[in-house]
């Protein structure tokens, strides 16, 4: 389910920020990094919550 997650955040995140990243790799290796980021964090802010 976490792959899900990341995949979707992955996608949107890639469709807003293509063109503020011009120049970088059109912005694919930024977002897919800005996507397991927040994927990989939320099990922690879970984990703090409880």
């Amino acid at each position: 389910m976490l792959i899900v997650f990341f995949g979707v955040v992955f996608t949107i995140g890639y469709l807003n920020t293509s063109i503020s990243f011009n120049g970088f790799g059109d912005g694919l290796g930024s977002a897919a990094c800005i996507a397991l980021l927040v994927t990989l964090s939320i099990p922690e802010i879970k984990k703090k919550r409880k």
